[in-house]
């Protein structure tokens, strides 16, 4: 049996899976992102150690209902939310919450990575974003410079967890690939980078691959449910982890025509490459598990973190709303505009000053207009999303392509045909959705058993072909421009 561990945005989830492949049980416990200030996204990485815990105990609890009274454990994996950051002294004592990749507090540092990146693209091969690793590192080190002093380490979020099960302090490629630090030439850390920056490069953890082994859980991780002297191996971010776990990889002899597309907290629009592309301003590129391979993404920022707030804001139940959403999905209030952006965008826009709202808002518009409109314009981001990638390879032409769509939200069948209309494309819907937990399992999987994740089973959205939700989206489009003039155009 191995184990998979996805610390996630919201929430922690475990899968245990047995030497087949069969998953024998899975579960998920939550907690909450903070923001103390504005522009703040903070978790208190305590809570993160409160629901491993609490998974854990469900795990226990699943296995002895099915009849094993034993938890026998091969092997642990990892994949967890990217960016982020939490900085430990010399004792391992965490020094601060850990900074999202939501955060928007460091955008002023943003011109300043500019400058110094300018000319050496191909070797960082990602734009400064407001939330990413290097950012929050420059943030801290200005307004809480002694928390920046007093600090050993700067470690990632699952590194996190695997640092209190095992002792030690790692990261793999992918992670390392995120942070604005990571040169792609040299495949480590960018001395200087760091060195210009004044980022003091040894509070970097090192790099190991992904399906390496890099330690054993100690006594300390008894007080999570866990046994000791269990192989952990080091993982990776939560996009690659899906990648790999849902078997989306290249095959050296052919090249991938598989975009994936995960909407959970943010959204990821993925595809997988062997080989370091032009840069592209508007997307990201990091590495991926397997060694030679990476990925091309276009990433946004609000997906459910924008839901989640409207659906609070209306008080709206997802499943009353989406019993009745289900009956006719394509039914958007023709008037009715939202702009998700709540948190800013990343892709295709680069804006951090972006903002939310309703454009066409009236007195006869209901709750459920309200919520309707809001997953149709995160419907929109996705379109972006995809004709960003797509733009990037000199094709607007998804036909070329087959799209999966992972995540959570695969669940809801009225969200996955408005979403297949709006993208004009079928959708290959996988029958797991936690395809990241998958992911970290499939990890210890092929390093204790050698065994590669194979190919999933999925079923097939078709689009509703509806005019006026092109001309909706054409409506999308123009208030976005209007309103928040674009410093990268993605076309």
């Amino acid at each position: 049996m191995v184990l998979g561990i996805d610390l996630g945005t919201g929430s922690i989830k475990i899968l245990l899976q047995d030497i087949n492949g069969t998953i024998r049980c899975s579960t998920s416990a939550t907690y909450p992102v903070n923001s103390p200030e504005p522009g703040a996204a903070e978790t208190n990485p305590e809570c993160w150690l409160s629901a491993l815990k609490e998974a854990i105990e469900q795990v226990q609890h699943q296995n002895i209902a099915q009849g094993f009274h034993e938890l026998k454990i091969d092997a642990i994996g990892f994949s967890g939310q990217m960016h982020g950051i939490i900085p430990l002294s010399e004792k391992g004592e965490i020094l601060h919450s850990a900074i999202l990749w939501a955060d928007g507090r460091g955008s002023e540092f943003i011109p300043i990575l500019e400058q110094y990146i300018k000319g050496r693209e191909a070797e960082i091969m990602n734009s400064p974003n407001a939330g990413m690793s290097a950012i929050s590192i420059l943030w801290l080190k200005k307004y809480r410079p002694e928390v920046y002093n007093k600090a050993r380490w700067f470690v990632f979020p699952k590194d996190f967890i695997r640092y209190q099960l095992t002792g030690h302090i790692a990261t793999d490629f992918s992670d390392a690939s995120g942070s604005l630090l990571y040169n792609f030439k040299t495949h480590n850390w960018d001395q200087n980078l760091c060195k210009l920056l004044q980022i003091d490069e040894e509070k970097l953890p090192p790099i190991y691959n992904s399906l390496e082994v890099i330690g054993y859980t100690t006594a300390q991780a008894l007080q999570y449910g866990l046994p000791d002297q269990i192989p952990v191996v080091t993982g990776a971010g939560d996009t690659p982890a899906a990648l790999f776990g849902s078997a989306c990889f290249i095959n050296k002899s052919s090249p991938s025509n598989i975009i994936q597309i995960s909407v959970g907290t943010g959204i990821q629009v993925v595809r997988p490459l062997s080989s370091i592309p032009p840069f592209n301003p508007t997307l990201n590129f990091y590495e991926s598990v397997l060694s030679g391979q990476s990925y091309h993404m276009a990433g946004m920022l609000n997906g459910g973190l924008a839901l989640e707030h409207v659906r609070e804001w209306l008080n709206i139940n997802w499943d009353e709303f989406y019993k009745e959403f289900d009956k006719n999905p394509s039914k958007i209030p023709q008037d009715l505009v939202f702009l998700p952006y709540l948190a800013g965008e990343r892709t295709p826009y680069r804006n951090p000053n972006a903002r939310g709202s309703w454009i066409g808002l009236s007195l006869q518009h209901t709750r459920q207009d309200l919520m309707a409109s809001a997953l149709f314009g995160v419907a929109c981001t996705v379109r972006l999303g995809v004709e960003t990638l797509l733009h990037s390879y000199n094709t607007l032409k998804p036909n070329h392509f087959s799209f999966r769509l992972v995540g959570g939200s695969s669940r809801r069948s009225g969200w996955v045909r408005l979403l297949a209309s709006v993208l004009e494309h079928s959708l290959q819907i996988l029958t797991i959705s936690d395809t990241s937990a998958k992911g970290a399992a499939a990890m210890a999987r092929t390093t204790v058993y050698k065994s590669m994740p194979e190919q999933p089973q999925f079923h097939e959205i078709q689009p509703i072909e509806l005019p006026e939700l092109e001309q909706l989206y054409k409506s999308f489009l123009e208030n976005y421009q209007k309103l928040y003039p674009a410093k990268y155009p993605h076309t």
